[in-house]
């Protein structure tokens, strides 16, 4: 026998060591995903082997899910939640990488490269002899299969027949090569190869749909005095060249729009597309390019387009937002796991007996460890394939609701939905693996029961004073908390420092019990573990934090409450017993009710957990929802510079005249008493050039194309564009600082989006701080300014410069952005209208502050609302555990309730007592996480959002809802088993014969 041992537990090992070195292999020779994919089915594959090896136990194993149907439903149904959840995070991921490809894809009008002459009035015009020789230089650049060159610009459309216009829709200008090298679809699908005709045109979908043009419509192209009069011939997909840029389009000959651009013979972009598109092909491409194109500095020409690295950049983006819906999806499953071990725990307390008997007659614990292991093997395996496909639908549901709740501009995210045999196989094996690791440590705790007790079916006993397991366990969670602690100091992360401080505060129940007893002991890690993450006066750890925080505070906050819950349990009972007055006959239920959830406190401290997890994770959306509401308006009213209108015209086109006196004088559109004031601003564009410091105190450069605007005093004596921060020992006020920047042109002022706070991580945009040095650099030449001042409103981007500069280094003269105020109680959408129609052929453009700021919000909204919606499969984990709780414990207390029956409970009584106990358990859960997630939603606030002058706001009707929600949602789930409960003789269950 023991020869038989030795041989099976040496080939175990040699399994073992050949599956880890298959492991290894996967690691070295596939993607990181694919490995991981590799290793998760090897480790199936060994417990599919070792069950096989023991088949007598796996037969034991799988009986009890057959044997009970009802309890394998039960299980199943709890167990695939996590699956679901990691499968729908999957699939959404997959959704937004589509986007993000066909998007670009569809955006780049299918070439690889564009190349362009950026300049500050818009792309330089270039004339057709240097474009040929430079068509040339590309075309003898490797591996570069195409070149093309045509004219691309923007100008006003007025349709004459509907009277709709658009002051900035682009205008392409076609070749017969170009239509040869690039598809251009008619809205029948069929390829267009034939140009326009003289005086004809054609429109995309999106410039059709926005003036509800058709076919034989006349229409007129406006840029500044040039006027030109076409018909609609065609009307073409969205799509190829009909998607170019993303926005409304006409399609001229190429003669035509050299006309309309006032430039003939000249054409002023490029596309590429390269024969072979490995992943190595646009990185040498790219370089070849860059390396012919500084033979062309002295044009400007550059690469404005790069398909490639788009796309990686915007999958790199996106990767950002699929993390996010991991780490708030990770409450659902966390709060799932905590429902496996409910399951497992009740199943192993339901087989007490049972598993006593097996023991009693020779089964080992690592046998009886198996038989549990197996059986949960067979449920994870179940589970996890019908959690994946559940998944799948949700993903769907949840990429629809976004779709139709958060405005995407074109982006029509429902179109995208897709997913890959890769997610699938993913969230399937990883939900197999968790579900099964979680019940094989589960079942490690149950095998270590006491044969004599579990044949008697009596409880265990409390662990004494003298225990030296959980001091050892406790020695060991400080030891992990001191190394942690250590790590986060020398990263400087607030993640790994607070993880390890818990860690630290929690090992003191351990520690301290022999000492203090349990109680006391209890009480003080659970009182330190709250406090240290309660909204304090100062910080702990002097750190920036992520959102990964936000889990991690949840995760030990919602603990630490539960440790104090349990550990004053009969304080508890007594504060319910004397403040639920009810009748004399019920106040036997009211103990009973609430006593016995707190006797079980393992089982009932998991369930709270759960609801406390995921009402804790709502309540914090929502108070951040709230505070964005409220603050976003109050933040457009106090940043609006005390203006109603932005307006910008086309760099092309400049308007000739005063806007003002242009009003005023105006006989069309405008009423000139309707506009009270106009200031107006110089505008250009440059290379700007930052520098950051990353995580890990690197100096990164970034470059950007950016915004330059020249003011005069107006814009602060008529304003009040106030300042969030400036340079307070050069300038005591913010009006000296507007008169430093006009005096001295080496001084500049950034608009707020630049200012660097606690949520700059999630922005891509360019970051400077008071004293920091930027560059600009334009075809006038590179330009340095010091930063005196950050402005508060982040809408009207830019360098804010003297206009003196703008005049005598740039050479800009005319205005491009207008700031603008109408009469009070006027329609401020309506009179932005107008201008844009009045200025149509100035390619005029407005921006109605008001409504953007209530768009944010709705778009504010829309993402929580899909986040709630998300983290509500977590009260739902919930529910479900009450409910199968519920029914187990009926189950398990047949004999208790047909006692209670006879010393005279009625069967309402029976019912209520049930309903009591459920609702204790979920009102404790609803009440932590609310307390709570209001005190981490003010934490969020004191760090991101008090600087940006916003209000603190509780939204307590919200809050009160989902609460009020769960709880009765909690009451509906375990009527019926209450119900049921009540109906049980008391005969049939006190029969001992």
């Amino acid at each position: 026998m023991k020869w038989g041992e030795a041989l099976v537990r040496s080939s175990t090992v040699l399994i073992s060591l050949i599956l880890i070195a298959l492991f290894v292999v996967a690691l070295l020779m596939l993607p990181t995903p694919y490995a991981l994919l590799v290793g998760i089915v090897l480790v199936v594959a060994f417990i599919f082997l070792d069950a096989m090896r023991n088949r007598i136990l796996l037969i034991i194993g799988s009986r009890n899910i057959l044997r009970r149907k009802g309890t394998t439903v039960l299980v199943i149904c709890g167990l695939m939640v996590g699956t679901a959840i990691i499968s729908a995070s999957f699939i959404v991921g997959d959704t937004l990488d589509n986007m993000i490809i066909g998007d670009t894809t569809k955006g780049s009008g299918g070439a690889d490269f564009v190349i362009e002459a950026p300049g500050e009035l818009g792309n330089v015009m270039l004339n057709s002899t240097l474009v040929g020789e430079l068509e040339e230089d590309l075309r003898s650049i490797e591996n570069v299969q195409i070149v093309e060159s045509f004219v691309w610009s923007s100008a006003g459309v007025l349709d004459n027949e509907t009277q709709l216009s658009d002051a900035g829709a682009g205008y392409m200008g076609l070749t017969d090569s170009l239509l040869t090298s690039y598809e251009l679809k008619d809205i029948n699908g069929e390829r267009i190869r034939e140009l326009p005709g003289e005086g004809e045109a054609y429109i995309n979908e999106k410039l059709a749909t926005e003036m509800d043009a058709k076919i034989g419509d006349h229409l007129t192209l406006l840029n500044g005095y040039i006027t030109i009069d076409v018909v609609v011939q065609r009307v073409v997909l969205y799509e190829g060249l009909g998607s170019y840029g993303l926005k409304p389009q006409t399609y001229l000959d190429l003669a035509t729009s050299q006309d309309l651009a006032g430039s003939p013979d000249h054409k002023n972009i490029l596309f590429l597309s390269l024969a072979e598109k490995g992943e190595g092909d646009f990185e040498r491409a790219r370089e070849n390019l860059n390396t012919t194109l500084q033979n062309y500095q002295e044009e400007g020409l550059t690469i404005t387009l790069d398909r490639q690295k788009i796309i990686d950049e915007g999958l790199d983006n996106m990767a950002t937002y699929t993390s996010l819906f991991f780490l708030l999806g990770s409450f659902s499953i966390i709060a799932g796991i905590a429902l496996i071990v409910n399951i497992f725990t009740m199943l192993g307390e339901e087989r007490k007996s049972e598993i006593g008997i097996s023991r009693a007659v020779g089964m080992k614990r690592s046998q009886l460890v198996r038989v549990f292991s197996y059986e949960g093997m067979l449920y994870a395996a179940l589970a996890a394939g019908i959690g994946t496909l559940v998944g799948l639908f949700l993903a769907y549901v949840l990429v629809n609701m976004a779709a139709a709740s958060i405005d995407l501009g074109d982006l029509p995210l429902a179109d995208y939905f897709t997913f890959t045999p890769i997610s699938l196989a993913l969230s399937y094996l990883i939900g197999f693996i968790l579900t099964l690791l979680v019940v094989y440590i589960t079942t490690r705790r149950i095998s270590h029961l006491n044969i004599v007790r579990a044949v008697r079916n009596i409880p265990e006993p409390p662990l004494s004073r003298e225990d030296r397991k959980g001091w050892i366990m406790g020695l060991m969670l400080f030891a992990l908390g001191a190394v942690l602690m250590a790590v986060g100091i020398m990263l400087e992360s607030q993640l790994f420092s607070m993880t390890g401080l818990s860690c630290a505060t929690m090992s003191l129940g351990f520690l301290l019990r022999k000492a203090v007893g349990d109680r006391i002991a209890w009480n003080i890690a659970g009182v330190a573990t709250l406090f240290i993450w309660l909204p304090l006066p100062f910080s702990i750890f002097p750190y920036s934090g992520f959102i990964e925080l936000f889990v991690v505070a949840g995760i030990f906050m919602v603990t630490a409450a539960l440790i104090l819950v349990m550990f004053n349990s009969d304080e508890i009972i007594w504060f319910f017993t004397k403040v639920l007055r009810v009748k004399k006959a019920y106040r036997a239920v009211v103990k009973t009710a609430i006593s016995y959830p707190l006797k079980s406190k393992f089982r009932t401290a998991l369930t709270i957990f759960i609801f406390g997890l995921v009402i804790f994770t709502i309540t914090t959306l929502s108070v951040v929802s709230a505070i964005l509401d409220v603050g976003i308006p109050k933040l457009a009213a106090e940043t609006s510079g005390g203006y109603d209108i932005i307006a910008t015209t086309n760099p092309l086109t400049p308007l000739d005249g005063d806007l003002w006196e242009r009003t005023n004088a105006s006989t069309s559109f405008i009423n000139g008493e309707n506009i009270t004031n106009v200031v107006s601003m110089q505008t250009g564009s440059g290379l700007l050039k930052t520098s950051t410091t990353d995580s890990s105190g690197n100096l990164v450069m970034n470059e950007t194309v950016y915004n330059i605007l020249g003011f005069d005093s107006r814009i602060y004596t008529e304003g009040n564009y106030w300042l969030a921060d400036w340079d307070k020992e050069r300038f005591p006020t913010e009006d000296e600082v507007w008169n430093g920047v006009l005096d001295n042109t080496s001084l500049v002022i950034v608009d707020g989006s630049m200012l660097s706070t606690e949520m700059s991580d999630f922005t891509a945009g360019p970051q400077a701080d008071i004293g920091d040095v930027i560059t600009m650099t334009t075809s006038n030449g590179s330009y340095s300014f010091t930063v005196v001042g950050v402005m508060k409103q982040p809408v009207l981007t830019g360098l804010f410069v003297s206009h003196v500069f703008m005049r005598d280094s740039l050479n800009i003269t005319n205005a491009g952005v207008y700031l603008i105020n109408v009469q009070d109680g006027l329609d401020v959408d309506k009179q932005a209208a107008l201008l844009e129609r009045e200025f149509l052929a100035y390619g005029m453009q407005t921006i109605p502050i008001d409504t953007v700021a209530k768009e944010i919000v709705q778009q504010i909204n829309g993402v929580f609302t899909l986040f709630r919606a998300f983290l509500g499969l977590g009260l739902i984990i919930g529910v479900t555990g009450l409910g199968i709780i519920t029914v187990r414990s009926i189950r398990e207390r047949r004999l208790e309730i047909g006692m209670m029956r006879a010393i005279g409970y009625t069967k309402r009584m029976v019912v209520t007592n049930f309903a009591l106990e459920s609702s204790f358990i979920s009102f404790l859960g609803i009440v932590i996480g609310t307390l709570l997630g209001i005190s981490i939603g003010y934490t969020v606030y004191l760090e991101a959002f008090e600087e940006l002058g916003y209000d603190f706001v509780i939204p307590w009707v919200e809050i009160i809802v989902v609460g009020i929600g769960a709880f009765l949602a909690t009451l509906l789930s375990v009527f019926p088993a209450a119900r049921g409960a009540s109906k049980i003789s008391p005969a049939e269950v006190l029969r001992f014969e």
